[in-house]
C-alpha cells in the first residue's frame, strides 16, 4: 500500500501519517475545516506508513528518543487505536508497557521534554526494548 498523491501519479508512504494525524488532531486556524480539505487516508495505508517509520527507526536511522517514543506511538495505535503525539505515546507506554521497559520510556520522555540531556542508554535494555516492541507490533499487524 501507499497513499496516492496527485491522481495516483506518485506514492508517498510518509504522507499518510501526517495527513491522518492532522485530520484527527489538527486545529484549523483559518478557512475550510481540515476534513474538507484533506482526504481520508485508508487505515491500511496509515498502518503501512507508521510501520515503515518504525522499521526505519529500528534500523538505526533515528535517534534513541525518537525510536523509543515512536515505538510507543505505533504500539498504542495498533493495540488501542490511539493517534497520539510522541509525548502522549510515552505516557501511554508508562501506563501499558511491562515495568522492565518503563525506565527507558521515562528517560526518553525527560529528554524529549528538555528536562534532561542524559543521552546514555543501556545497550542491553535498549536492545531488549526494541526486540519486545518489534514482536508486539508485528504480532498485531
Amino acid at each position: 500500500g501507499g497513499w496516492q498523491v496527485g491522481g495516483g501519479e506518485r506514492l508517498d508512504y510518509d504522507l499518510a501519517a501526517p495527513v491522518t494525524i492532522t485530520r484527527q488532531r489538527g486545529d484549523c486556524l483559518y478557512g475550510a475545516p481540515i476534513t474538507d480539505v484533506l482526504p481520508a487516508v485508508p487505515p491500511a495505508d496509515y498502518v503501512d506508513s507508521i510501520l515503515r517509520d518504525f522499521d526505519w527507526a529500528q534500523a538505526g536511522a533515528a535517534n534513541t528518543v525518537y525510536l523509543v517514543l515512536n515505538a510507543c506511538r505505533v504500539y498504542a495505535y495498533l493495540l488501542d487505536g490511539l493517534i497520539c503525539s510522541k509525548d502522549e505515546a510515552g505516557m501511554w507506554g508508562l501506563a501499558h508497557l511491562p515495568g522492565l521497559y518503563r525506565p527507558l520510556v521515562q528517560q526518553a520522555l525527560v529528554i524529549y521534554r528538555g528536562v534532561s540531556t542524559d543521552d546514555a542508554w543501556p545497550a542491553d535494555e535498549l536492545a531488549a526494548f526494541s526486540a519486545f516492541m518489534n514482536d508486539q507490533i508485528y504480532r498485531l499487524v
